[in-house]
């Protein structure tokens, strides 16, 4: 059974059931997508249903092993769209996370970064790579490429890719490999290879 870490959020405006990280305790490679969907909703575990299928398939096929690996997500509530501010529309697909659920699972994550303590990330998703550089990114700009994430007092390495979901993998040729490739480069950083690597190109 995985190590299952619990965060704690506060102000978020979709308040509904939380799914947490888990994975190995001391895992070498942390991936961070950005929601849960509601596959994840229903189960309660990150990156389940399809997406976290082609995820398990691409670890494999980059050599990873899934027992030194940690999952989790920029926001820990699936979101929904608001209307008037207030109100909640019905559910109709995946929508990115507003700036306030962001915020209000900063500290959060912060925290599960630095417990987690892993050799290397990868952000799947453009979500999950802008919270890393801590600005707006493009996926086109930054995949593959090597940045640096200040938790606590470490810095930890990271690389950027698109997201495993079949809507996105399936949309572009080759973009498949793209994220197999960054999993395996990812795989083989070491906690010095982000040093020097803060700003996107």
């Amino acid at each position: 059974m995985p190590t299952v870490m619990t965060r704690s959020c506060s102000d978020c405006p979709y308040g509904t059931a939380r799914v947490v990280g888990e994975g190995a305790t001391g895992a070498r490679l942390l991936i961070l997508g950005e929601a849960p969907g509601a596959d994840e909703v229903r189960e309660g575990r990150p990156f389940r249903g399809r997406a976290g299928q082609n995820l398990d398939l691409l670890l494999v096929e980059a050599g990873v092993a899934r027992d030194q690996v940690w999952v989790t997500n920029v926001v820990a509530c699936r979101p929904f769209r608001l209307l008037d501010g207030t109100a909640l529309a019905r559910q109709v697909g995946n929508v990115n996370p507003s700036g306030a659920a962001m915020k209000a699972c900063a500290q959060g994550l912060d925290a599960e970064l630095e417990a987690v303590d892993p050799d290397a990330m990868v952000a799947v998703g453009v979500v999950s790579a802008s919270r890393l550089y801590r600005k707006c990114v493009t996926l086109k700009d930054v995949n593959g490429r090597v940045g640096s994430y200040l938790a606590g007092d470490r810095t930890i390495p990271f690389l950027a890719t698109y997201h495993p979901s079949p809507l996105s993998v399936n949309r572009a040729k080759g973009r498949r490999e793209l994220i197999r490739a960054a999993l395996e480069r990812a795989w083989n950083l070491s906690p010095s290879d982000g040093q020097g690597h803060m700003e996107p190109p």
